[in-house]
């Protein structure tokens, strides 16, 4: 549901979980109520908590359904509550009475999300904000058990930012139309478009951190490389969500997107590298029109930016295209050859180097698609 107004829960959502009651999602909630009985100690609860928040700072409240990981997953689940059930746990943990327990955890989380960023304090709430809050909650809760779910079923899942309140009407449609079509299947077999952007999350998603590895493995030998005086890279970034474009096909990557110079490069921790960059003076996609302009060299304008990339965050805005990041990976590549003595300079030497990172970028595609065991002929056939 969208802020401020109120809608029935996804009662599709609670049947599709029906197929998962598998012994290992039991198991999980049968510990939590056997650790509740021998009351963890409040230091124990607090180390779970300060897991939780550290990594949702260093990912900035944005955690996609494909990218959190099984042991918060499972700290974060709990049993659906129904619409009284909802209302009533928000309400009892907005007081604090007795909340520093596990059962409390979702909560917990759920509640720092909100503040940090929606900037909505259940602290503050009347009625009908608390009444939202439960009802954003009880989806939330929901989405988290069919993640569960779907990956104890070794099923491929829809890719959606969990904490995306604002989208979840939407997302929850999206997951019913997989559902539906996973249940009537055309005589045809053809992908749905769910299945293919999950497919497509999954390989690009491989992909961009295999690169995103080879950059820091040189990254960390330099810390800091000046790309600019290698070679004039130029991404194309990307300043909205990709399920953001999946979600509403009216949106335009053209008017979402920025092509920027890359001035320089560094490393900032294992998980991430900052990229410092300035702005073009054309967007290539509006060069690409007029064929008559390919001439028109692309200049800097005096706008910067600075941009962190970090490993897993391939479809969070900002973000780079699988091409141009390809072109930096390489790039960097190319420097650290250079300053072993392994070739004369950093850039691009000819044409034929220029096809040959064609081919290898394709072949790329294809290896991510083979560790995930998908067919790259049926998804290009279908598309």
């Amino acid at each position: 549901m969208r802020h401020g107004v109120q809608s029935e829960p996804p009662h599709f959502l609670e049947s599709l979980l029906q197929p998962f009651k598998y012994s290992a999602m039991s198991q999980i909630l049968k510990h939590r109520s056997g650790s509740l009985a021998r009351k963890k100690t409040e230091t124990d609860f607090i180390r779970l908590l300060k897991e939780s928040y550290d990594y949702l700072r260093s990912h900035e409240y944005r955690v996609l359904s494909t990218e959190l990981p099984d042991d918060l997953l499972k700290k974060w689940l709990m049993p659906n509550p129904d619409n009284s059930d909802a209302s009533k746990y928000m309400r009892n943990f907005a007081r604090q009475n007795n909340t520093l327990s596990e059962t409390f955890l979702p909560a917990f989380v759920f509640d720092y999300v909100l503040k940090n960023r929606y900037g909505r304090d259940i602290a503050t709430f009347g009625g009908k904000d608390m009444e939202d809050a439960a009802a954003d909650l009880r989806t939330y809760i929901l989405l988290l058990n069919y993640i569960f779910g779907m990956r104890e079923a070794g099923r491929t899942l829809i890719e959606f930012d969990i904490f995306d309140v604002e989208n979840y009407d939407a997302i929850t449609e999206r997951i019913e139309a997989q559902e539906q079509r996973a249940e009537h299947p055309t005589e045809q077999e053809r992908l749905s478009d769910g299945d293919l952007i999950a497919i497509r999350n999954q390989v690009f998603g491989d992909l961009m951190d295999s690169y995103f590895d080879e950059i820091m493995i040189v990254l960390k030998e330099y810390l800091s490389i000046d790309i600019s005086r290698c070679e004039e890279v130029l991404l194309r970034v990307v300043d909205r969500d990709m399920a953001h474009f999946d979600m509403n096909p009216e949106l335009s990557m053209r008017d979402n997107s920025r092509d920027m110079f890359v001035d320089t490069i560094e490393y900032r921790d294992g998980e991430s590298f900052t990229l410092h960059l300035t702005e073009a003076d054309i967007h290539m996609d509006d060069l690409v029109k007029n064929p008559f302009r390919w001439w028109r060299k692309i200049r800097r304008t005096a706008v910067s930016h600075r941009i962190v990339i970090r490993r897993g965050g391939c479809m969070t805005a900002p973000f780079i295209t699988p091409t141009t990041f390809f072109l930096l990976k390489n790039t960097v590549k190319r420097y650290d050859a250079c300053e072993r003595g392994l070739r004369k300079k950093a850039g691009v030497m000819n044409w034929r180097e220029q096809k040959a990172n064609v081919t290898e970028f394709m072949n790329d595609i294809s290896k991510a698609a083979d560790r995930h065991g998908i067919d790259m002929k049926k998804v290009m056939n279908n598309l």
